[in-house]
């Protein structure tokens, strides 16, 4: 009779652990999903090259004062586009040691277009990286129509601006990477005329002769 007993014990273990096992065999369990094949490593620089959050600063190791332009920081005070040198984005009275300052932004103002002329635009930094520049240029109603803004394709930047009409432009020159120790930037301004143009037009009346 005890003999009897202990099988039955058995086998009655053997069902519950078989049941448990099929209950545990039909769950799923949570896995870590695969790296997305579709996401190149150029996207992941720019990712990690200019976060949204990040503040744009320049270390100055020597006081440096604001350039000849004076404050061109904004639409209205936009200065006349043309060829320059030795422009600043940053500057600030450096006592000792090496201090932080938020560069400014630069903006040019080009009027009384001549349509089908082009206008190329290109800003360089006179240092070894001292800036990483960007440019975007805006229509008469100050809405951006070209960009030149990847901090990753060197530190000079470049744009290139066809006009159908007699309007207004404006560039803005900026820092747009983390990196920056101030100096200076040059601006370069070349303009097309179209095959067969007259070098003096616009000059029909005497305030454009």
């Amino acid at each position: 009779m005890r003999r009897l007993r202990v099988v039955t014990l058995t086998a009655a273990s053997l069902g519950l652990l078989l049941m448990l096992l099929s209950i545990t065999a039909g769950r799923s369990y949570p896995t870590l999903a695969a790296p997305r094949l579709d996401q190149t490593s150029s996207g992941l620089l720019k990712e990690v090259a200019v976060p949204l959050y990040q503040v744009i600063q320049c270390t100055l190791n020597t006081t440096t004062t604001i350039d000849y332009l004076g404050n061109n920081h904004s639409f209205s005070y936009a200065a006349d586009l043309a060829d320059y040198s030795n422009l600043r984005l940053a500057y600030g009275d450096v006592p000792t040691d090496p201090i932080q300052v938020t560069p400014d932004e630069d903006y040019f103002q080009l009027g009384n277009t001549t349509p089908g002329y082009t206008y190329q635009v290109e800003v360089s930094p006179n240092g070894t990286g001292n800036y990483n520049l960007g440019i975007v240029v805006y229509n008469a109603s100050h809405t951006p129509i070209i960009t030149d803004h990847n901090s990753l394709d060197g530190n000079s930047a470049s744009v290139t601006l066809n006009v159908d009409d007699v309007s207004s432009y404006f560039f803005k020159v900026s820092q747009i990477s983390a990196y920056c120790t101030g100096g200076t930037y040059d601006l370069e301004v070349d303009v097309s005329a179209p095959p067969g143009a007259d070098d003096y037009e616009p000059n029909d009346t005497m305030g454009t002769a």
